[in-house]
């Protein structure tokens, strides 16, 4: 019971930052590329990206969402695939107050997640803004999602 009181009052607390502008959701742009290797032996990856909010962040059927999107990476597919701001799913994230994008990988040596900081305070301004921004650079490995984009410290 007091648990769910906590997770409630975070909750709460998270919509006040958001509503006095305290943290502002970026869209990105998200780009996944394999790895040498990945791309070498024309392995197979499955790769699912999922805003989601303070309270869905530990839900562990947060993937069986509708707002989910799926990349599917292997032999004659390319070995690069990019989600641009301007793709419908960011209105979704949006919509619902997504504070982190959750990437789910299934890879050839197992699973893997990554949490991405939506926040733009989170990523620098060549990235968090502007119409040429650069992309947030995700490396799919055989094991691992790795993001190579260096983030800033939240303060």
């Amino acid at each position: 019971m007091q648990t769910s009181t906590a997770v409630r009052a975070l909750g709460i607390l998270s919509l006040v930052a958001l509503a006095s502008g305290c943290t502002k959701m970026g869209q990105y742009t998200v780009q996944l590329s394999l790895d040498e290797s990945m791309a070498a032996g024309a392995k197979s990856a499955t790769v699912e990206l999922v805003g989601v909010n303070v309270l869905q962040r530990e839900n562990p059927n947060v993937r069986d969402t509708d707002g989910r999107q799926t990349l599917q990476f292997g032999a004659n597919m390319a070995k690069t695939q990019t989600l641009h701001w301007t793709d419908e799913k960011w209105k979704v994230w949006k919509s619902r107050g997504s504070y982190y994008l959750m990437v789910f990988g299934e890879l050839p040596d197992g699973s893997s997640k990554l949490e991405l900081p939506l926040n733009t305070k989170a990523w620098p301004s060549a990235v968090a803004r502007g119409k040429n921004r650069a992309p947030l650079q995700l490396i799919i490995h055989e094991n691992q999602i790795e993001c190579v984009t260096p983030s800033k410290p939240l303060k």
